[in-house]
């Protein structure tokens, strides 16, 4: 079932902090967000209603296998593109985090790949990416003449 970018982004940072921590306070969840402890428990029982959180009684809650899974995959797709976004040398890490933040949860599963691929070539074959950036620097400056 697909999820919204809300429910995305709440499930991430449970991810995260489930990895750190080993389990999650609704108050954790709430300051990695930047929401109140309200919203968090309220999205926390629609989650735990698809399957992907339980609560634990005075414990918080964790991530079923099936939540965790879906968790890293989130993880992972934020870390290609953030990755990606930071190959082509932008000009600030603000850029790099408000375009990751505006793609992430719109991009498709075959461009994904596509730059996981990139990636993967640009590690191997770091000469290429070094040309790449010497004929970038070259264009930009015919574009601003």
């Amino acid at each position: 079932m697909p999820f919204s970018p809300t429910q995305e982004d709440y499930l991430e940072a449970i991810w995260d902090l489930t990895t750190r921590h080993g389990y999650v306070r609704v108050k954790d969840v709430a300051t990695a967000l930047g929401v109140n402890s309200p919203s968090v428990s309220k999205m926390i029982e629609k989650l735990h209603k698809d399957g992907i959180v339980e609560r634990r009684r005075y414990m918080g809650f964790r991530m079923t296998p099936d939540g965790y899974q879906r968790g890293q995959k989130l993880h992972e797709r934020r870390t290609i593109i953030k990755e990606f976004l930071e190959s082509m040398e932008l000009d600030s890490s603000d850029t790099v985090h408000q375009t990751v933040e505006g793609v992430e949860h719109y991009i498709s599963d075959e461009v994904l790949n596509n730059m996981r691929h990139l990636l993967k070539f640009i590690q191997l074959h770091p000469e290429w990416w070094d040309q790449y950036r010497n004929w970038r620097k070259f264009e930009d400056v015919g574009m601003n003449s």
